[in-house]
């Protein structure tokens, strides 16, 4: 199955890894500007890698680029062990964006999900794929090129055809009469963009991943209106991949009526799910994890 990208240009496994093949890197044009091939023969006996050539090793292990032998396999286990030695240096305080160590923590982290998804997308786990991907994304400290880009919504649309279990959440978002999202006050106008921005920026407390992501030009993932219930209320549904690789279907019940003023508009968040700290809706919104009730 191939795939239309955003620029009409054909995406599929073997489309992008001939490209990533002979320039593997997230970004086209950082390769050629900035980025020499790796080439480890220079190393002395014991000297590290360095984080960027760290990076492009587990490109060549994916794509079997700059002569090395491919091996799946051993890019997973490298991002792997990446993956947990940088929850170990994870910024505590002030997780916000006028941290420069903080978001310097997020690229890193952003771009290692990216490589493991591509990694199990090359082994055919597009579950997994997918889940690494949207962590990758979620980061907001990635610059993909457009290839890059159509690659993730090539895999991602392979679960449309996969089966998935309905879950069910108890609490606010989760029913009519306790909705998540507006807390209207005189002034109300319906605003159904803030549905679709707020959902794909929740992350599960329990390391569950929304499938749904708003790029700077392209959607990844499934995130759509189902009607609407007692007047006001629209039923949202997206998909959710659990911390154990389990797909399911779930749904969200929004209050998209906003306050009609310049305010910042207060926004509860549906109960098990909470907002990253460095997110750019805080620009705009207001966020609730417990409705407040004094």
């Amino acid at each position: 199955m191939s795939f239309q990208g955003f620029m009409g240009m054909t995406m599929d496994e073997k489309v992008f890894a001939d490209m990533q093949k002979n320039n593997p890197w997230f970004q086209a044009g950082g390769f050629f500007n900035s980025l020499k091939p790796l080439d480890l023969s220079k190393k002395r006996d014991g000297e590290k890698l360095t984080d960027l050539e760290m990076a492009q090793f587990i490109f060549a292990k994916i794509f079997g680029s700059f002569g090395f032998e491919q091996s799946l396999d051993e890019a997973e286990s490298i991002c792997k062990i990446m993956i947990k030695e940088l929850e170990k240096v994870k910024p505590i305080a002030n997780q916000k964006r006028d941290n420069e160590e903080w978001m310097l923590w997020q690229n890193q982290y952003g771009e290692i999900q990216i490589q493991l998804g591509t990694v199990y997308a090359y082994k055919q786990e597009f579950i997994k794929a997918a889940y690494h991907f949207m962590l990758g994304l979620k980061s907001d400290m990635v610059n993909l090129n457009m290839p890059y880009c159509d690659f993730i919504r090539f895999i991602v649309a392979k679960l449309v055809d996969l089966p998935k279990s309905k879950v069910e959440y108890q609490g606010r978002g989760f029913t009519p009469t306790n909705p998540m999202g507006c807390v209207s006050r005189e002034k109300i106008v319906l605003d159904a963009q803030i549905a679709m921005s707020v959902i794909p920026e929740m992350e599960g407390d329990k390391g569950e991943v929304i499938v749904a992501r708003k790029g700077n030009m392209v959607f990844y993932g499934h995130l759509e209106r189902r009607g609407s219930v007692a007047g006001k209320i629209d039923i949202y549904e997206t998909w959710l991949i659990d911390n154990e690789y389990n797909l399911k279907i779930i749904n969200f019940y929004f209050n998209g009526y906003r306050n009609d003023d310049t305010q910042k508009q207060l926004i509860y968040l549906a109960k098990g799910f909470s907002i990253k700290p460095h997110t750019i809706l805080s620009n705009v919104f207001e966020f609730k994890d417990e409705l407040d009730d004094g």
